[in-house]
């Protein structure tokens, strides 16, 4: 019933690697494209959007995107890329208690920018993870690197229970 014709495209891999003492090294990449077909066009929610626990921590939620040039409002780009570095570590193993430390990096790119790594936004962190009787609980800090004017330079991110 709608007039947006569009693909979109995603990919993602996660990686474990069992370390010393217990400790776990985790890597995760994901990249993204969407085109607009022949008659349509690619709707603003359909576009991407990167910031918070679930993609680069240490920015706020979607807060990573290609402003508008006129009003300045997020409009969110057609091409996305961003990885997770993380060290697991456990803190009370019995209880289920794990620390992380983490580098995120990535950015979002808009339609007339073609694919490139050479600029990105990055940032480190830290949190704890608890696999608790409710359901995993985690609260992770991120730290900017290179925060610009209308940015954070530190964030606090919280979730209750796992992704569908």
């Amino acid at each position: 019933g709608g007039d947006s014709q569009f693909t979109k495209v995603e990919g993602f891999t996660s990686w474990y690697f069992s370390m010393f003492w217990n400790t776990v090294f985790h890597f995760h990449g994901a990249a993204g494209q969407a085109f607009e077909n022949e008659d349509g066009g690619l709707p603003v929610y359909e576009r991407f959007y990167l910031g918070g626990l679930r993609s680069i921590r240490g920015f706020e939620s979607s807060k990573i995107s290609p402003r508008d040039p006129v009003t300045g409002d997020r409009i969110g780009g057609d091409k996305m890329w961003y990885s997770n570095l993380e060290f697991i570590f456990p803190v009370f193993a019995d209880a289920g208690i794990n620390g992380v430390v983490f580098f995120d990096l990535g950015n979002v790119l808009n339609d007339d920018e073609d694919w490139n790594v050479d600029n990105y936004k990055k940032s480190v962190g830290a949190g704890i993870r608890w696999y608790s009787p409710m359901g995993p609980l985690r609260l992770e800090w991120g730290y900017n690197l290179d925060p610009q004017d209308d940015e954070d330079q530190s964030v606090w991110d919280f979730s209750v229970g796992g992704t569908f």
